[in-house]
């Protein structure tokens, strides 16, 4: 069985976290001294087993298919240690954030607790990481989800806003905001605090994927640098982006719309910095080789197939319908990711220092409203 038994390890649940560390950096497992990366990942999915079976244990109450929260689950975290005959590994201290609210996300997803875990755990949780600019992440063994780095403050505020975020995904199953999983923190003794969110991959398919982009709405100056490319599995930006056209036909208006509702909730919570992320499936791609009709209309069976996992999310995947009345010679995987970043004072300060040298449509750091607007008119001027 995937959920773990709780064993005699010491665990506490509490209201809130008043022993974060005050470093507020990201972490890369090689600073963790002598914890290469599958000790980590070994330890962070103990970790998330534990916390997932304990609220299986002890929170039975359920409603519609969801756990029945209390006004303490937003706040609430569960602390768990586990021993040297515990850990995978050696002994480690694990803190689950908010787990209840977290666990009917995943619900509303459509992601069972057990695929959930299948995901995390699977192939004996070995996992490829990848270097970002501050930080790291690594894909879960099928590509479902996204395992990544954050710091202090961004989980900090993200929990801050995690209430709205609830209640704001829970009135809007069609959503393009990238499901929020699960939001953990994991401690060696004498090490810094390494803080961990999982998501999502908006990229999740079988199919290649041709060409990706990360997107702000600035109007210049933003291009994609050799090492990012490397950095980002060849995700292009908002100056690459520029001789693009997505064809969206008649789900256009509703897509328009979707991305509008979502964005303007970003600016009410203040966030900035998010990406529309953008990936394209070429139906007509071929490389060195000619392809008969029938493989071409096996293609196209395949892409317009629901993901099983995400099925509901309906404007996660759009088949492309061009002037010429074509259809499905694209498919799009799009949805908004980076929600963890607000304007702040810091941000406020860069905004003022980058003001002198560059017009504002120009800069990646503006308020939270303006940011909005312009990324709507930057996806108007290429949508049709």
């Amino acid at each position: 069985c995937l959920l773990c038994v709780l064993v005699a390890f010491s665990v506490k649940e509490v209201d809130d976290d008043t022993s974060i560390a005050r470093s507020d950096t990201y972490m890369d497992p090689s600073v963790m001294g002598d914890a290469p990366a599958d000790e980590v990942v070994s330890s962070f999915i103990k970790g998330v087993k534990t916390a997932v079976g304990y609220y299986y244990k002890n929170r039975s109450k359920e409603a519609s298919g969801l756990m029945v929260l209390n006004d303490k689950d937003p706040k609430a975290i569960l602390k768990l240690s586990f021993n040297e005959k515990q850990a995978p590994f050696k002994p480690f201290q694990f803190k689950s954030y908010a787990g209840p609210m977290f666990e009917n996300l995943r619900r509303l997803t459509g992601l069972s607790r057990d695929n959930y875990l299948r995901s995390l755990a699977g192939l004996s949780a070995q996992a490829e990481f990848h270097q970002k600019k501050r930080g790291w992440f690594y894909f879960t063994h099928d590509g479902c989800m996204l395992v990544k780095s954050q710091t202090r403050t961004q989980i900090k505020r993200f929990r801050e806003v995690l209430p709205s975020y609830y209640d704001y995904v829970k009135d809007h199953p069609g959503t393009l905001l990238e499901p929020i999983l699960g939001v953990y923190r994991l401690d060696y003794r004498g090490k810094k605090s390494l803080y961990i969110c999982v998501c999502k991959n908006l990229f999740y398919t079988t199919l290649p994927l041709h060409s990706r982009f990360s997107l702000k709405g600035v109007r210049s100056g933003r291009r994609a640098s050799r090492k990012e490319r490397e950095l980002y599995q060849g995700v292009l930006k908002d100056d690459d982006f520029k001789e693009r056209v997505l064809y969206l036909g008649g789900k256009k208006t509703v897509f328009l719309k979707q991305l509008e509702r979502d964005s303007k909730f970003l600016a009410k919570q203040k966030i900035i910095s998010y990406q529309l992320l953008v990936g394209i499936h070429e139906s007509i791609h071929a490389v060195g080789m000619m392809r008969t009709e029938e493989e071409k209309q096996l293609e196209l069976q395949h892409a317009i197939q629901e993901d099983e996992i995400f099925k509901h999310l309906e404007l996660s995947q759009i088949k492309s319908i061009h002037p010429d009345g074509k259809e499905a010679q694209e498919i799009y995987f799009i949805g908004l990711t980076g929600v963890f970043q607000t304007y702040n004072t810091r941000r406020r300060a860069q905004q003022l220092i980058s003001g002198v040298f560059r017009a504002k449509d120009d800069l990646s750091v503006v308020d939270a409203e303006y940011y909005q607007k312009r990324l709507m008119q930057f996806m108007k001027d290429h949508i049709q």
